[in-house]
Formats: C-alpha cells, structure tokens, sequence
C-alpha cells in the first residue's frame, strides 16, 4: 500500500512537470495511467531489462534527476520497511521464545523442588540422597539421563 502511494505520488508529480505540453517529455510520463504503469515498471523490474527508464534517462537532464529521486527514494523507502518488518518479527519470536524458555523454568524449578521436599510438611533436606539428585536431573534435563 505504501509502495502504491509512492508509485502514485511520483507518477502524479511526472505528469505535471512532464506532462503533454513539456516538449521533452516522455511518452511514459505524458497522461497519469501511463505514468502510473511506467513507474511501477521501474520500480518492479530489473534496470537491464527496462526500456522505459532507458528512454526515461536519455530524454533530459530533468528527466534523469527525477527517475534518480524516484529510485533512490523508492528503494530506500522499501529497504527500511523490509528490514523494520523483519525486525519487527525477530523481536516477537524471540519474546515468545524466551518467554516459553522461561516459563518451562518455572515449571521445573516448581517440580524439583516438590521432588526434594517430599517429606510431608518437613523442611527441605540439607543433604539431597543420589536416587533424589537422579530423578532431579531427569526432570531438568532428560537428554542427559
């Protein structure tokens, strides 16, 4: 959508600098539909395989600053908004992440600790027996058992 205001400013600015009274106007940038679908052109495809930015680019020295603002802009615009959006979803999947790490934690400090403490109602043991240090380290970390 932002792209598409982007593409559609720049296409409305072309046609009133360039539009059909401008006598080294390009035919791309002559009525709004035509500027619109040469921008998008521009923006979308590969430089090597472009025609109208070729054509665009040899018209006039006002005609090749525009088509420089316009990539220029247009390019970095996209780069901030792909590397905020990606960004934006590290961020969230780490958060979930370290979130469930933690929780998980919690759930298996709770469960150890009701593991050692099973004297009923007693103090937790100042010495922990090594089938109770076993069944702990099971609990915490069952890959290593």
């Amino acid at each position: 959508l932002l792209i598409g205001i982007l593409i559609a400013f720049f296409a409305f600015l072309g046609t009133s600098i360039y539009g059909p009274d401008e006598g080294g106007a390009s035919a791309h940038l002559r009525t709004l539909p035509q500027a619109l679908y040469s921008l998008l052109l521009v923006h979308t495809s590969a430089p090597f395989m472009l025609e109208v930015g070729e054509d665009l680019w040899n018209r006039s020295p006002p005609n090749e600053v525009f088509l420089v603002v316009f990539v220029v802009v247009g390019n970095l615009f996209l780069f901030k908004l792909v590397i905020a959006v990606s960004y934006k979803s590290y961020k969230e999947y780490t958060r979930t992440k370290t979130m469930k790490r933690v929780r998980m934690r919690q759930i298996a400090f709770r469960a150890a600790f009701k593991l050692i403490a099973r004297d009923k109602g007693g103090p937790v043991p100042l010495v922990v027996a090594r089938e109770d240090w076993l069944r702990l380290l099971r609990l915490l970390r069952p890959r290593l058992s």
